[in-house]
């Protein structure tokens, strides 16, 4: 008898001390806020072993994967979330920022259009599509996300910069500008706010504006690179090369690594005649990144101003081999060609640049020299001839002189 009254009260004891699965969930819940989000996936996982229908358990242990970046599992919880109820925006919200982590853009849209086709007004919902857009550069559809959310009265001063940048993108460059000095006036510590405000200014050629908030981003955040570069590239609009290039000086101090800061600090230099300084800069702009054609292309000029006629060619040749579209890539080659006396392969160049710009005068003309000195003079004047339609004046001249007869 004593035997089986301890066993009941074993059995008692047991069952009181047993939790809930709303009271496990709460538990787990409590992790979660305390941002102990390992604890959590424990727990939630514990939980969903024994009751996994607790729809609620997916959700946040999904939002615990992505505070550890854990996309993949994210995904799979907040897929799951979906089974359950495909009626639920968040449910898409929340599996397209798990795409978002994979750097999977394009189904991250999709879900994000699902979201905000269950409900219209979700604003985090398009504020990310829009973001996202940015990224795809699809800045109408940006702005027109960005306008809806103005449009519900929930614009914030990130709305009002993201909006800015599809302005400016979409050639907008007043609509930029008011939207930066929204944002602005809600937060004025964003340095990013007055970055993207001159970069708008910038491209209303008001130098002068565009250099001030360069200026004012670097104030506020002196120790980033990107702000000394893109005030260097407003320097060098302003054709002040030296500034440019100090600019550019303090943009590699505080990033070494990268090749956009080497390769605008050597066309600076090319400016003002500093060509060994410029062979210098597009030769480490190639060291860290090599497969950018433009980094070979402005190295092989250098090289023919400094008379390495074969080494230019050689820079020439590579920056075609990584990109055959761009016309000046053939122009040069072609006139370092020319200079080589390679005539033959100088007007072969000339021609591939006229393909890729029927519009451009001076292929034309370098390629009526080039036939000058191969003695078809007749096709080197019917050359001259389109140039002069094209509005080359030394082509006319040429015309006049060697051409008797047009």
């Amino acid at each position: 008898m004593k035997q089986l009254c301890l066993i009941l009260l074993l059995l008692c004891w047991f069952q009181n001390d047993a939790q809930t699965p709303q009271e496990a969930f709460d538990q787990s819940l409590i992790k979660y806020k305390a941002k102990n989000y390992s604890g959590a996936i424990s727990d939630f996982t514990a939980l969903l072993s024994s009751n996994p229908n607790f729809v609620q358990a997916y959700r946040y242990r999904g939002q615990s994967y992505m505070a550890l970046n854990q996309y993949d599992e994210a995904y799979a919880d907040f897929t799951q979330l979906i089974r359950s109820d495909s009626t639920q925006s968040l449910a898409f919200y929340l599996r397209a920022t798990a795409f978002q982590g994979q750097n999977n853009l394009a189904d991250a849209t999709k879900d994000l259009s699902v979201a905000i086709s269950i409900k219209p007004d979700y604003v985090d919902a398009l504020v990310l599509r829009g973001d996202i857009r940015i990224v795809q550069s699809d800045f109408k559809g940006a702005l027109e996300d960005f306008n809806k959310v103005d449009a519900l009265g929930k614009s914030t001063a990130a709305v009002y910069h993201s909006r800015s940048i599809a302005k400016r993108n979409l050639k907008d460059f007043e609509g930029g500008v008011v939207d930066c000095e929204k944002a602005i006036m809600m937060n004025e510590d964003e340095p990013e706010y007055y970055l993207d405000r001159a970069l708008a200014y910038q491209g209303l050629k008001e130098y002068q504006n565009a250099l001030a908030n360069f200026t004012s981003a670097v104030n506020k955040k002196p120790d980033e690179a990107r702000y000394y570069y893109f005030r260097g590239i407003c320097r060098f609009d302003m054709k002040d090369m030296e500034g440019s290039v100090k600019d550019f000086n303090l943009a590699i101090q505080l990033d070494s690594t990268n090749a956009d800061y080497y390769s605008r600090r050597g066309i600076s230099k090319i400016q003002y005649r500093d060509n060994n300084g410029a062979l210098a800069d597009f030769s480490s702009a190639i060291r860290f990144e090599p497969g950018k054609a433009m980094h070979y292309f402005y190295r092989g000029v250098v090289k023919s101003a400094l008379k390495q006629i074969s080494e230019s060619i050689t820079d020439y040749n590579k920056a075609i081999e990584l990109d055959s579209t761009v016309m000046h890539f053939y122009y040069y080659r072609g006139l370092s060609y020319h200079t080589a006396e390679d005539f033959e392969s100088a007007v072969n160049d000339f021609s591939k640049a006229i393909a890729r710009d029927t519009m451009n005068a001076q292929a034309y003309e370098r390629r009526a020299i080039s036939k000058i000195k191969l003695g078809r003079l007749d096709e080197a004047c019917a050359d001259l001839k389109q140039a002069e339609q094209l509005g080359s004046k030394d082509a006319k001249d040429q015309l006049l002189r060697l051409c008797k007869d047009d």
